[in-house]
């Protein structure tokens, strides 16, 4: 039934906040795509109070503290909306061939793992802009 989710947003950042770090701080969440659009039945989670629309956050896989008050908030925030959807598109980029991966795993014949790749991209961006 269309605007309601399996899951509620208090239960996805419970999720994100248990999720592996990077070495910057960032929250890693694999498998958050699939759990902010998981739709459910009509006695399910109803998402119609908070302020940020669940699909600008549709590609995320990393998170930072401003982004989970972000989207859990119901009014608005100083969140920087462009900014956010261009780094997750560059991360999504980035990692999207090596995502099967754990954060800390090596990567075969990479000198680098996830954690670094995602930490390197955003600190690219930042000194870009």
């Amino acid at each position: 039934m269309l605007g309601y989710y399996k899951y509620g947003r208090e239960e996805i950042a419970d999720i994100i906040k248990n999720s592996p770090k990077t070495t910057d701080g960032y929250y890693y969440v694999r498998n958050f795509p699939y759990l902010n659009i998981a739709e459910g039945k009509i006695d399910n989670k109803k998402d119609g109070n908070y302020y940020y629309p669940r699909d600008i956050f549709s590609n995320k896989l990393v998170f930072n503290d401003k982004e989970i008050i972000s989207y859990l908030s119901k009014d608005k925030t100083d969140l920087n909306v462009e900014k956010m959807k261009y780094i997750d598109d560059k991360i999504e980029d980035v990692i999207s061939e090596l995502s099967d991966y754990g954060l800390n795993e090596n990567i075969p014949g990479r000198l680098f793992n996830l954690n670094e790749l995602i930490d390197t991209t955003i600190y690219f961006y930042n000194m870009k802009s």
